[in-house]
């Protein structure tokens, strides 16, 4: 039988032989689940079925870099273990979108931690153009900062240290 916590700002408790709890987090202004999420979905095969719908509902007449993210988080080993940041994904606007498709541009990223600091590494613009270690490529991709390339006799070659490589095709 599911009962009410007290817990900052509400929750459920699903009791068993292990407590599946969800909490309410004012604070944070977020669900926290003690326990894994499995969605699933009866659908058609060959099919898009989605499974998680994120939606930011943000609108304004300046959109450009309107960004939605799932963060990654990890557990550090420590007298005192806390939660760190550990990779994110974001989605976000390229252009000040409106009603008309033409404007509606969008991009993707991705950001690992180096250091501890979370960091873009590679994005995928909406033209299709992908940039490892820029924001900004200019061809179908390019490498900020040097990269190895290899004319696929097992023989590889370098860019010279602050280069930038773009394979353009």
């Amino acid at each position: 039988t599911p009962t009410d916590t007290t817990a900052d700002g509400g929750g459920i408790t699903l009791k068993g032989a292990t407590d599946k709890t969800i909490l309410w987090t004012n604070s944070t202004d977020s669900w926290d689940f003690n326990q894994k999420v499995f969605v699933s979905q009866a659908g058609t095969a060959e099919a898009d079925i989605v499974l998680l719908d994120l939606t930011n509902t943000v609108s304004a007449a300046d959109m450009v870099d309107t960004t939605s993210s799932i963060l990654f988080n990890q557990y550090y080993h420590h007298a005192t273990p806390a939660k760190v940041d550990s990779g994110k994904i974001t989605v976000g606007t390229e252009t000040d979108w409106t009603n008309v498709a033409d404007t509606q541009d969008s991009f993707m990223a991705f950001s690992t931690v180096l250091d501890g600091a979370i960091g873009e590494k590679v994005r995928i613009c909406g033209n299709g153009n992908v940039g490892i270690g820029t924001t900004t490529p200019l061809g179908k991709l390019h490498i900020q900062n040097g990269a190895y390339t290899s004319d696929g006799d097992g023989s590889a070659s370098a860019t010279a240290s602050g280069q930038d490589s773009i394979l353009l095709y």
